[in-house]
């Protein structure tokens, strides 16, 4: 479903798939190392660029330019 109807960027969007997995293995250990050397406010603020990034998807990046 996240790839279908990219057409010639399939590749492109199937690479950023497997990177978001990546992110995901990857932002809560520094999430939790923040927290741990800045306290917990800091840590929540670790995640917000990916939430920009889910927010800014959901309302214009899923749109196909043709």
């Amino acid at each position: 479903m996240a790839i279908k109807g990219l057409g010639s960027k399939t590749k492109q969007g199937s690479s950023f798939l497997v990177m978001a997995v990546v992110g995901g293995a990857i932002f809560p250990p520094l999430m939790g190392w923040v927290a741990d050397t800045y306290g917990m406010a800091k840590g929540f603020l670790v995640p917000i660029p990916l939430f920009i990034f889910i927010l800014h998807y959901a309302v214009k990046g899923h749109k196909i330019i043709a």
